[in-house]
């Protein structure tokens, strides 16, 4: 097997427990790309694999994991996976779809790009292209069957259990098919303490985006140093709004019942 066939891919919707599996897999010593989660680096028309290989460091004699939840939904990214690694394992993580937007909801909130009540107030919600995104993303059989169709029997679906879990036995049946380290017991999906302050939501754009650039360019260093900023760049998120939680459960009704009837640990 070739150094390009030990690929795995985490690609998850965001707010479905991929940084949890990120933190455990780079506790665990795998290799993972710098100090970044996601890299974005397939979602671009043009690649060049040799920058890939040299910027984070590429050893053909471990298996190499990404964890990049925009993958999910990315058409490109597919693609170019597909033609760069055909034989790479794909998994994807999923979390009850209400649940998820509703993480999601108070993730855009915090890093200023919408206030979620002035939007659902105005009767903008639904037209929001945030939310838009997150609602189309949430049905998660669309693309899992893409993905499936593109890696027909290296793709794992590993959904949490009913207490908000990645069941023990989905995770050693992902550790033992992709050959990675992953916890023995069940693991909870952690949530970050974000630091309560009320930057503008400008500031916080900027200071996010130049972070992210540090890595792009290789200076990952400069970025780990200025890590401890990240504790300014986050507001604090109000309490979910209980007409917000109901109209989600309306418009996400059949992706729940979809999602309900999954296995816990699915090969596609």
């Amino acid at each position: 097997m070739s150094e390009l066939d030990r690929h795995i891919f985490f690609i998850g919707p965001r707010k479905t427990g991929t940084t949890t599996i990120y933190d455990v897999l780079r506790a665990s010593g795998v290799r993972t790309p710098l100090t970044i989660k996601e890299t974005f680096f397939f979602e671009q028309d043009t690649i060049d694999l040799t920058d890939y290989q040299t910027r984070y460091n590429l050893d053909p004699t471990e298996p190499f994991v990404e964890v990049s939840p925009s993958y999910f939904s990315n058409e490109t990214a597919r693609r170019n996976l597909k033609a760069l690694f055909p034989e790479a394992w794909i998994v994807i993580t999923l979390r009850d779809p209400v649940k998820r937007c509703l993480s999601v909801l108070s993730h855009i909130e915090r890093v200023g790009f919408i206030t979620v009540s002035d939007e659902f107030n105005t009767g903008r919600f639904e037209s929001n292209k945030h939310v838009k995104t997150m609602l189309a993303t949430s049905h998660f059989n669309e693309y899992i069957d893409l993905w499936a169709t593109t890696f027909p029997g290296r793709t794992i679906v590993m959904r949490q259990n009913a207490n908000g879990e990645f069941d023990a036995d989905a995770l050693a049946k992902t550790a033992e098919v992709c050959g990675i380290p992953l916890p023995s017991d069940s693991i909870r999906e952690t949530r970050s303490n974000y630091a309560r302050t009320s930057i503008s939501p400008r500031f916080v754009r900027v200071a996010k985006k130049a972070m992210r650039d540090l890595d792009r360019i290789g200076l990952g260093a400069v970025r780990r140093a200025l890590k401890p900023l990240s504790w300014f760049v986050y507001r604090t998120a109000p309490p979910p709004d209980p007409r917000i939680e109901k109209r989600l459960e309306e418009l996400l009704a059949d992706s729940r019942a979809q999602y309900e009837a999954m296995p816990i640990w699915n090969l596609r």
